[in-house]
């Protein structure tokens, strides 16, 4: 049996910040935020997959998206993006953490 949870439900929370936001299920969720009128912070290393990802979301949904570049692979990284959020004044209701690092096979 499937619930499907509707954004809506979450009606006091205004901003997103979405690490990993460019591609993938992070830009999924990126679109789903979006189109139910959140503030979406998108975080990546990739300034130009930024670049990208920022427009299409803008033209689909007429919504502001932000964009943060962070590599969160390197040490003290969420700390950085941490002071880069608080340094615009912004509260976040919502954290999705999709950024991924691990290794492949033997180590």
């Amino acid at each position: 049996m499937n619930k499907k949870i509707e954004m809506k439900e979450f009606v006091n929370m205004k901003n997103v910040l979405i690490t990993g936001g460019t591609t993938g299920i992070g830009f999924e969720l990126a679109r789903i935020f979006a189109r139910n009128n959140y503030k979406v912070f998108i975080v990546s290393s990739n300034q130009e997959r930024l670049k990208e990802a920022k427009c299409k979301l803008e033209k689909e949904f007429n919504n502001t998206i932000e964009t943060i570049e962070q590599d969160l692979s390197k040490m003290n990284a969420a700390t950085e993006l941490y002071h880069k959020i608080k340094t615009r004044g912004v509260t976040i209701d919502v954290l999705v953490n999709n950024a991924g690092y691990g290794l492949v096979g033997a180590t």
